[in-house]
């Protein structure tokens, strides 16, 4: 095609994006005393980052935000039982681990999240542990620092379902930041086995089944769905004064984003190794799976939830499998591995 048409397809804007963390953290471990069955062991830390984001573009003004953070967390392992052996060092039969951890971000807040386990070894060669923890992802920086950006609303061929469907040949659209943007949230559980010979050498098996609920996920909510499920996202959209008991013409329309999403998947992790003492090192082959037995998201509005489970798609989706080879030699102070 001409040059002339070829500038109307593509453009010379060159972008150029740029981040930086910087953090400084510390922590102390040790052991809080004994118990019953043995030492109670614990990890206290603090630590504090400060995060920057720079967007820069051709012909248009810089975009960059800043974030300040900082965190606290504390982990502690507690064995419930212990076996005695004659003549043999036991093992713990039970053990229990907590954790908590506290962050805080500067333009958005604080988020908490939990995790505990339960570890019981009936055999020295067996243990079966099951575990519930909950977590979050942060809004990044460039969603929470949008630059204002109005356009006309008679550009996006919107409809207004709250008057019948009518068309909006007036108001603005506005880009922008939603004030109350809140972090992903998750939870996970996991239950499993793992059986394993003596002394580092030999097989070892292992099984997992877990589960992951996310929550909340971030997505932006364009006019149309803001003007589709208006209920759901109070502040998006603003009227004019109500006629008639009928809802007053629209005014103006935000699109940012906000939480509405949400993903549901399990499934089950198996591996299998076996481990030889060789003249130049350990030896270690492996092979594992995962079968991933569910895969729905919520990605849109009001939708229903849609199983994305061994289908192919841009953004959410899992395969019903996947596979894991591998191959180690280590010698205490050098390791290989494929």
């Amino acid at each position: 095609a001409s040059e002339e048409v070829l500038r109307g397809i593509w453009s010379d804007t060159v972008r150029r994006n740029r981040g930086r963390k910087d953090q400084v953290s510390g922590l102390v471990r040790g052991s809080l005393g004994q118990i019953w069955a043995g030492p109670v062991d614990a990890i206290v830390g603090v630590e504090a980052a400060r995060d920057w984001y720079d967007v820069k573009a051709t012909g248009q003004p810089a975009i960059r935000g800043t974030r300040d953070s900082a965190a606290s967390y504390g982990e502690l392992r507690a064995p419930l039982l212990r076996a005695t052996e004659d003549g043999r060092v036991g093992w713990n039969l039970a053990a229990l681990t907590l954790a908590g951890r506290r962050d805080h971000y500067s333009d958005f807040g604080a988020a908490s999240t939990f995790q505990g386990g339960l570890e019981v070894r009936p055999t020295r060669n067996l243990l079966i542990r099951g575990s519930a923890s909950s977590s979050f992802k942060p809004p990044t920086i460039l969603q929470t620092h949008v630059d204002d950006v109005v356009y006309q609303a008679t550009l996006f061929g919107l409809t207004d379902p709250a008057r019948g469907g009518e068309r909006i040949t007036s108001g603005t659209v506005v880009r922008t930041t939603n004030k109350e943007l809140t972090p992903e949230h998750g939870q996970a559980r996991g239950f499993g086995a793992v059986w394993e010979s003596e002394g580092g050498l030999g097989g070892r098996m292992s099984a997992t089944y877990w589960q992951v609920r996310i929550r909340g996920m971030i997505a932006v909510v364009r006019p149309q769905a803001a003007l589709d499920y208006e209920s759901l996202f109070p502040g998006f959209v603003t009227r004019g004064p109500s006629v008639n008991g009928q809802p007053g013409v629209v005014t103006s329309i935000k699109t940012a984003e906000a939480n509405f999403g949400r993903l549901d998947t399990a499934g089950t992790d198996i591996d299998a190794g076996y481990t030889w003492k060789t003249a130049i090192g350990r030896l270690t082959t492996s092979v594992g799976a995962t079968r991933t037995s569910e895969y729905r998201v919520v990605l849109a509005p009001g939708a229903a939830a849609v199983d994305r489970l061994g289908r192919q798609f841009a953004d959410f989706w899992a395969p019903r499998w996947k596979g894991r080879l591998s191959v180690g030699l280590d010698e205490r102070a050098w390791s290989l591995g494929l």
